[in-house]
């Protein structure tokens, strides 16, 4: 009997042991995920800053507003005159598709697209 009490003591102390090195373990990896989540935070901030930074020394971003819109005037889909209500809804739906695929290029072209009335 005695030596049955031992081996449950033994076997007691091992698993209070594993499950405290469980429980520090978890808490290390939740640190360890919360730092990752603060490092790739960061990140995403500094690699935007520096995107845009870019961005505004492109010579394109350098042109006066005017001569910009008039750049991207013709990648735009002209109303003709003489069409019909149902064609007027297809140009007025491909003008807009396009007017906001010119504002994803980048934050300066959509500041640029929502700066400017005639577009």
């Amino acid at each position: 009997m005695a030596i049955s009490n031992l081996f449950q003591a033994i076997q007691s102390q091992c698993k209070e042991s594993y499950t405290e090195n469980l429980q520090a373990y978890e808490k290390y990896l939740k640190a360890l995920e919360a730092t990752l989540a603060d490092v790739q935070k960061a990140f995403k901030i500094e690699a935007t800053a520096a995107s845009k930074k870019w961005n505004s020394l492109v010579p394109i971003h350098q042109l006066p507003k005017e001569l910009f819109t008039q750049i991207l005037q013709p990648s735009l889909p002209n109303i003709p005159h003489n069409v019909i209500s149902d064609q007027v809804i297809r140009y007025t739906k491909d003008y807009y598709i396009n007017v906001y695929r010119l504002r994803e290029v980048s934050s300066a072209w959509k500041s640029a697209v929502d700066r400017t009335p005639d577009l």
